[in-house]
């Protein structure tokens, strides 16, 4: 008998190809759930989450905090074996939020964009670029109504690593990290997810809190602040950062649970840090989802809108 037909190794593939057998079957309906949209496998990647789908190729995945506890506890996720800095243990999720207010959206002509930030729109909301918008029709998010009142804040695990566990390959990399932005994403200490808002959305002191961690977990080295700080005008370095009686840039240094020194990183001003993090809208509807776009956004160091 080959080594490829022993029992052994048909066992070892039974094990291996176990989870493809899953993707047949349905997710289980979790308790906190909201919508699941089409067919969702039972995967891991999909495990207790309120909000599940695929839509235009793109895989979602959104979880309620007390979700977010259970994943974590749960999944053995990339992360936990990533080493930072600090030596803290942390998760990647991007932030979301569910709306009280129903009348949230906007026209075209209401938001008076144009073409080219309409299509950046439509791209970021998951609307596909042939899409006609007929007259009246609501596409895009007002963020003021949106902000107003927030009945569920949302939680998006990011995958942007391979982890055999959830992620099978390479080309499912892009697949299950949709609508990826920087603006509305943490890295969050584990022992810190349990401070998350559930029922209502971040204030604005819990912002720059959330916002702080990943400076502090992964801070620069002394080669890297210099570097970032030449990459800066003095106008925009002293309206971004806090600076001493002398004009300078404060300066914080940062130590890991041992007391080691593990870097630095230019004291950042509470607006700033309050511009370096949005959580963004979604509304779950008859069409799928709607999920807010990024804003524009300031470069702190060049002052450049992207």
């Amino acid at each position: 008998m080959s080594r490829r037909n022993s029992k052994e190794e048909k066992a070892r593939r039974r094990l291996e190809n176990a989870w493809k057998k899953d993707r047949y079957v349905p997710i289980p309906t979790p308790e906190e759930y909201i919508k699941h949209i089409g067919f969702v496998p039972n995967d891991p990647f999909f495990y207790n989450s309120a909000i599940a789908g695929d839509l235009n190729g793109q895989d979602f995945a959104f979880r309620t905090k007390t979700q977010l506890l259970d994943y974590v506890e749960t999944q053995d996720f990339f992360l936990k074996k990533v080493g930072t800095k600090s030596g803290d243990t942390c998760i990647e999720i991007s932030c979301y939020y569910i709306p009280e207010e129903e009348n949230c959206f906007a026209s075209e002509e209401e938001v008076g964009y144009d073409q080219k930030t309409i299509e950046r729109w439509k791209r970021d909301q998951n609307i596909p670029e042939e899409t006609e918008l007929g007259e009246g029709d609501t596409a895009f998010f007002d963020m003021n109504k949106a902000e107003k009142e927030i009945r569920q804040s949302l939680y998006l695990v990011r995958h942007r690593y391979i982890d055999k566990n959830i992620i099978k390959n390479e080309a499912d990399i892009k697949r299950r990290n949709p609508c990826f932005h920087n603006i509305n994403t943490l890295w969050v200490p584990l022992e810190e997810i349990k401070n998350l808002p559930d029922k209502r959305g971040f204030t604005d002191d819990e912002k720059v809190y959330f916002a702080k961690f990943y400076e502090s977990i992964q801070p620069l080295d002394e080669e890297e602040l210099e570097r970032t700080l030449s990459l800066s005008s003095p106008s925009l370095i002293n309206e971004a950062y806090e600076t001493n009686d002398e004009g300078e840039v404060i300066i914080e240094e940062f130590f890991n649970k041992e007391g080691k020194s593990i870097g630095f990183q230019p004291k950042k001003k509470r607006e700033s840090w309050l511009r370096t993090f949005i959580p963004f809208p979604v509304v779950p509807d008859k069409k799928g989802l709607r999920i807010g776009g990024a804003p524009d956004t300031v470069n702190l160091m060049t002052g450049e809108v992207s």
